[in-house]
């Protein structure tokens, strides 16, 4: 299982993307009266006047990220069946795509939004991180559609 490289490359998204859960901010807004923090587990706003978490809003970024997780950790173990890996890997790739493109939106028009004025924009090492993920993922899907293709065609010469 681990000597082929798409299993290294998920094992690699995993922590890439497990590492996002120990609280590290994907990016910040910040304005004179309050940040607000989007990290794995939601937009948090804070206060600049006390420091104390005003509100903790819990998008579904979480359920999203922990599927993630599981789908890429299901895809690693089913490394005996590639129909199943790809179709699971498939289905990752889909789920990936859509968180990507929603940090990024959030990220792009997320300031028009909410209620304060926002001065200024900070990119945080979580999206870093996310946005690793996503090739690795992808060269895995390649890896995973190689082995098939391979598989096949000894298949059609027996």
């Amino acid at each position: 299982m681990i000597q082929r490289i798409q299993s290294v490359y998920l094992v690699v998204a995993i922590i890439l993307i497990a590492i996002l859960f120990s609280g590290i901010n994907l990016f910040e807004f910040q304005g004179y009266d309050v940040t607000y923090k989007l990290n794995a587990f939601g937009l948090k706003e804070i206060s600049a006047v006390n420091g104390g978490a005003i509100t903790q809003v819990a998008i579904p970024f979480f359920i999203l990220m922990s599927l993630l997780v599981v789908l890429l950790f299901l895809a690693l173990i089913s490394f005996k069946q590639l129909k199943r890996q790809l179709a699971i890997l498939r289905f990752t790739l889909l789920i990936y795509f859509v968180i990507v493109l929603g940090v990024v939106l959030m990220y792009v028009f997320g300031d028009r939004y909410l209620p304060s004025k926002i001065n200024y924009t900070n990119i945080g090492w979580g999206i870093f991180l996310l946005s690793l993920g996503f090739p690795l993922t992808f060269l895995a899907y390649n890896g995973v559609r190689k082995d098939k293709n391979l598989l096949d065609s000894l298949n059609r010469l027996r």
